[in-house]
């Protein structure tokens, strides 16, 4: 077996771990966020402070040093309104992240 045969099947053991953290700590309700990984990883959550920074629209700003290490002192953008089945919310995260670190 390759070496990234090998790695790829350990990471989907991490991330099959992974999937019950969000709803540990409170993050999620049921099945309202999911945890995916490609060479880096992405959260997706739908916590209460996530959304109602959503609600407002307004990007979630640096306030902890653990942020401010991770993301440069930068906010967190926060992507636009989409409904769910077709490709909106992809291009509103891409239109979003646009010329972001």
């Amino acid at each position: 077996m390759s070496t990234l045969t090998t790695e790829i099947k350990e990471l989907r053991t991490q991330l099959s771990a992974l999937h019950a953290e969000p709803v540990r700590y409170g993050l999620v309700a049921w099945t309202a966020g999911n945890v995916s990984a490609r060479v880096g990883g992405v959260v997706h959550t739908h916590s209460t402070y996530a959304c109602a920074w959503a609600a407002r629209g307004e990007p979630v700003p640096c306030m902890l040093t653990a942020m401010a290490g991770e993301l440069g002192g930068a906010e967190i953008p926060v992507g636009p309104f989409a409904l769910v089945g077709d490709d909106s919310i992809g291009r509103g995260i891409v239109e979003i992240l646009a010329g972001q670190r």
